[in-house]
């Protein structure tokens, strides 16, 4: 079993309140040598969009950003959010296998090309996304 240790760096650096959060995202990537695909950049807890100005995120000197590894069910989420699907509903499969919430991309291995299977789950002949609707109405 693999323990993963949470580590803080702090990196210190003077950007313009004008710079876009993408920015700054992708030089810290640049700087501790950290691929971009499987982070996310976070303040006070939420997730910070690439788009946003430092100024527009309400950031004030000593305040952190975060750069945090991304989960399987933190993809979930957005994936499901885009889509208007229940996450409770959809598991993700990589190689015949289905992830665990609580994985970390990083530790799946994965390469370009390969591909994470989207499954939902079905009551009876309809999806409990179709069900909970049908329930709605």
């Amino acid at each position: 079993m693999k323990i993963k240790i949470k580590a803080v760096i702090t990196l210190e650096r003077d950007y313009p309140p004008t710079i876009d959060a993408k920015t700054v995202f992708l030089d810290i990537c640049e700087t501790l040598k950290l691929n971009t695909s499987y982070r996310v950049l976070k303040f006070k807890g939420r997730e910070v969009e690439l788009s946003q100005r430092l100024s527009d995120l309400g950031l004030k000197e000593g305040d952190c950003l975060v750069l945090e590894p991304v989960t399987v069910g933190m993809l979930k989420k957005k994936i499901c959010k885009e889509r208007g699907m229940d996450p409770n509903a959809v598991r993700i499969t990589y190689k015949g296998r289905a992830l665990k919430d609580e994985e970390l991309l990083e530790d799946l291995g994965l390469e370009d090309g390969d591909k994470l299977i989207i499954v939902t789950r079905t009551v009876g002949c309809q999806s409990l996304e179709m069900k909970n609707r049908n329930e709605d109405r």
